[in-house]
């Protein structure tokens, strides 16, 4: 049985030094980075100097001083890539970023209670819990116990940054009936030896050097754990 993700998305932030006030639709649209600001396809949250907030079509920007947030639920991911690089690689190139992150994060349903607390088990086996974990029993009162949050990290050096991969499981708090499961793989880049003078271009490079890797890696996480999902049916 293959299992889908239910809901998905992609998010990228760049931490830095920003004017939020800068970043709006109008702006957007000016320099052609969004074709279609109509009002029927734009939401304006907030434009402020502390922080801009607003949706175009099915892309949320949320802009604050120290970092710049692009997110997606609808594929394609490479969307808000390219609005990253527009933005940073071509108009505030000059704003200084030193940091950069990926997201990936999806929901899918392993369709039955039993079938998720079997891969909670498989991930952090309960015998070395002793009586406690003992005491995790699934079926006790229809309480929901076992795994809550597991996070796993990865630490690794590139040329120009440093890079953790982390990878967060949890119970949906998205799906209805105790059968979905929450996935969220994080890639966050440290540029070494930055200096804000370098302005946005060596984060808007390695990001985009290593986006479609990034994404194709936090596929195949995944679809490991869709593995345990089906191995449970």
């Amino acid at each position: 049985m293959r299992f889908e993700p239910v809901v998905s998305g992609c998010s990228i932030v760049m931490v830095g030094d920003f004017n939020p006030a800068i970043i709006h639709p109008s702006w957007l649209h000016e320099y052609g980075v969004e074709g279609d600001i109509a009002e029927d396809r734009t939401r304006v949250d907030a434009v402020h100097q502390d922080i801009t907030s607003f949706k175009v079509d099915a892309r949320s920007h949320t802009i604050r001083k120290g970092s710049f947030t692009v997110e997606t639920r609808p594929a394609p991911w490479v969307a808000i890539a390219d609005i990253t690089r527009q933005i940073f690689g071509e108009l505030l190139v000059h704003s200084p970023v030193q940091a950069s992150g990926i997201n990936k994060m999806a929901h899918f349903d392993v369709r039955s209670r039993e079938v998720r607390h079997d891969i909670g088990r498989k991930l952090a086996p309960i015998a070395p819990w002793g009586r406690f974990g003992m005491e995790l029993d699934p079926d006790n009162n229809g309480l929901n116990v076992g795994l809550q949050s597991l996070t796993m990290r990865r630490k690794s050096k590139l040329e120009m940054a440093s890079v953790d991969t982390n990878v967060t499981i949890e119970p949906s708090d998205l799906l209805q009936g105790n059968s979905g499961i929450s996935m969220v793989i994080n890639f966050h880049h440290d540029l070494k030896d930055y200096e804000p003078k370098r302005g946005a271009r060596p984060a808007v490079d390695l990001l985009m050097q290593g986006f479609d890797e990034r994404i194709a890696e936090a596929d195949g996480i995944m679809n490991t754990i869709k593995e345990l999902a089906k191995d449970g049916t």
